[in-house]
């Protein structure tokens, strides 16, 4: 595949006992086993993360408003600041709604519930109810992805924890 794509995967049965195993391979062939039923932190997923997956066709997409999407079974939303597209888990800092259900004003995303606005790198741009503008402080973030936009597609860098250093060198 090419540079930054998960690699293939196969499922395969054994003999029809027991779950089925997840079997990854390797850009040198080599293959490692996984069986379903192993604990959650054996299975791969934190290492599929670390990629670049396509999310949402951007053309005709509406910049003025935000999108649910869904990534390894994760819940995010994509919305555009008005110079690139962005990415955040779909769960508001202050009471986890849904920011997705939100809107796009002035360059940050503004969540419906109690409107803290969020700006594109998911720090808490604004608390309305707050005198002071940035009250919530350094701790009020919402997990932010890495995004890129290429051959119409809008991609997402999987793992929120990664630098986009990382991201980039994929």
């Amino acid at each position: 595949p090419p540079p930054g794509f998960p690699p293939p995967a196969t499922l395969t049965s054994r003999s029809g006992a027991g779950p089925p195993t997840v079997r990854m391979f390797a850009a040198d062939a080599s293959a490692a086993e996984v069986s379903s039923d192993a604990p959650a932190q054996l299975r791969p997923q934190h290492e599929l993360a670390k990629a670049w997956w396509p999310v949402i066709l951007t053309h005709g997409l509406d910049r003025s408003r935000p999108h649910p999407v869904q990534l390894l079974g994760q819940s995010l939303v994509v919305w555009h600041d008005g110079a690139a597209w962005r990415c955040f888990a779909d769960a508001c800092a202050h009471r986890f709604a849904p920011l997705s259900e939100g809107r796009v004003e002035g360059g940050c995303l503004q969540c419906s519930y109690h409107g803290w606005s969020f700006d594109g790198g998911g720090g808490c741009a604004r608390v309305p109810q707050a005198q002071q503008p940035h009250a919530a402080g350094e701790r009020a973030r919402v997990g932010a992805f890495q995004t890129r936009e290429e051959a119409g597609m809008l991609w997402v860098w999987g793992d929120a924890a990664s630098t986009a250093a990382e991201a980039e060198a994929a």
